[in-house]
């Protein structure tokens, strides 16, 4: 099997429990379907205004790329396929095999639709979808179903990495629970740092005895070195380590002007603003 020009970490990052992966027979008529092959249209994707011939470049450039990476999707699928479809044919379908046999060929079946999970994380479904017998659409060049969440994520080793999309509370609706409620709420250590997105839509909660309506948010942590900062729709909020000094039992908070300059001194940040005095940013000193 060739490689791709772009590598890929040898690590999946798996989301859910490892879970043995067999085609169903639908999706095995879809694969089967997918090597009579599609064509491909580049007006969808590389749209660009001839203003000068440097500009004109970097976009063919850009599409050869693409077309290049299809390419070599496609075929590494294609040989994919007929390889699963010659086992299938030839082994588990076959009279008479013994059972020690037919369990081997079925564990290669096995990991042939694993390779297939993998080389499908890198297909960016160019060709679009079409509708089956199911009335449900597949990829052109993958086989996978539309809307079907992937298992695993497959980052590029180098450049930027990207999971998922960005996503806001979706829905006016005040739903029973906060699991109803939520969109997403998931959490990656990276390199030391740990990062979680939660947005959820409204829901109803038990405060005491009364039942409130929390508000629809998207809120963004990130913890590093034991500093916490928060970021929702409305509010940045910045918790830092535990002095080392013995902290008292009251906690209060105040707008900068309220503070008297001596207890000013004890706070050590520095405020960025411009020569309107706009507020630009701020420096905490750990």
């Amino acid at each position: 099997m060739k490689k791709s020009d772009k590598k890929y970490t040898s690590k999946i990052i798996s989301t859910k429990e490892n879970i043995p992966i067999l085609p169903t027979e639908s999706s095995i008529q879809a694969v089967k379907n997918l090597l009579k092959g599609s064509r491909f249209s580049t007006k969808k994707y590389f749209q660009f205004k001839k203003k000068d011939k440097h500009l004109e470049e970097n976009c063919l450039d850009t599409r050869f790329a693409y077309m290049k990476d299809r390419n070599m999707l496609r075929k590494e699928l294609t040989n994919l396929f007929k390889s699963m479809d010659f086992i299938c044919d030839n082994f588990l379908n076959k009279e008479g095999t013994d059972e020690k046999q037919l369990q081997i060929f079925f564990n290669i079946y096995q990991q042939l639709a694993i390779a297939w999970e993998h080389l499908g994380l890198q297909c960016k479904h160019w060709d679009g979808f079409r509708k089956t017998k199911e009335k449900s659409e597949i990829c052109r060049i993958c086989g996978k179903i539309k809307g079907i969440d992937d298992q695993y994520y497959l980052l590029p080793k180098s450049g930027q990495k990207k999971i998922g999309k960005k996503l806001f509370p979706n829905s006016k609706k005040v739903f029973e629970n906060r699991a109803t409620a939520t969109i997403v709420n998931d959490t990656i250590d990276f390199y030391g740092a740990s990062l979680n997105v939660d947005v959820h839509n409204r829901y109803k909660s038990k405060l005491f005895k009364d039942i409130i309506t929390l508000a629809d948010e998207r809120i963004v942590t990130l913890k590093e070195s034991g500093i916490e900062c928060c970021i929702d729709q409305h509010l940045i909020h910045i918790r830092m380590n535990k002095p080392a000094k013995k902290v008292g039992k009251k906690k209060y908070g105040a707008f900068l002007w309220e503070l008297i300059k001596k207890d000013l001194k004890k706070f050590p940040v520095i405020v960025d603003y411009d020569e309107n005095r706009n507020f630009l940013g701020l420096t905490i000193l750990k």
